[in-house]
């Protein structure tokens, strides 16, 4: 399978010695000549390659088999809640510092997480909020959808206004938390999922919405 990394180191390694013995550029190109106008997926033209002495698929016959390539994984996309809490009086917005040792680790976000199987996204939101901060909370209505692709899968982060109904946030699971108005939210290190949601609610320059 060439999409796994032994096989294209196996590969590499042979094809290195021709690669220093010439120009790369022209090595490259004739490589992809070859492959375009010769040894194509179908029909390959055999007869006519200068490669066919030393062809290993033309030796035994499996030139409509090899090479093998597998299909690409399907990247899965996960749904992600988080709370935009705001203090009445000054404004000021709830985040939390994730776990050194958590993805994104050391980054400030908004408190929420993904939602499980079956879990509405404002249940989702319920329960991460008292998972990892002990509080109860309402939620409101939705203020800002974004999307981001990571390397391995995408997200569709979803934000909503909320309040604490029940209880004073503490610590849980995140590293620290704090309450920072958002203008002072670029003296902060967030995730760039959480900043495309900033630029939707707070405007250019952060400030709240009325």
């Amino acid at each position: 399978d060439i999409r796994k990394p032994l096989v294209r180191t196996l590969l590499f390694d042979k094809l290195n010695a021709f690669v220093k013995s010439t120009d790369p550029s022209v090595f490259n190109q004739a490589m992809m000549e070859c492959g375009a106008l010769i040894c194509t997926p179908k029909s390959p033209l055999c007869g006519e390659c200068p490669l066919v002495a030393t062809c290993f698929a033309y030796k035994y016959q499996q030139q409509e088999t090899l090479p093998v390539k597998s299909a690409i994984k399907a990247v899965p996309t996960l749904d992600v809640v988080v709370g935009v809490v705001q203090d009445a009086v000054d404004g000021r917005v709830l985040i939390t510092k994730r776990h050194t040792k958590q993805m994104l680790g050391g980054l400030w976000e908004l408190p929420g997480g993904k939602c499980e199987d079956g879990e509405s996204r404002e249940a989702a939101l319920m329960r991460e909020f008292k998972e990892e901060l002990g509080v109860d909370i309402r939620v409101y209505e939705q203020l800002a959808h974004v999307k981001h692709a990571y390397s391995h899968f995408k997200i569709n982060l979803y934000a909503y206004r909320c309040d604490i109904q029940k209880g004073v946030p503490e610590c849980r699971s995140a590293t620290a938390l704090e309450w920072v108005l958002p203008e002072r939210f670029d003296t902060y290190a967030f995730p760039k999922a959480n900043i495309k949601l900033f630029e939707k609610m707070f405007g250019s320059h952060f400030k709240v919405s009325n």
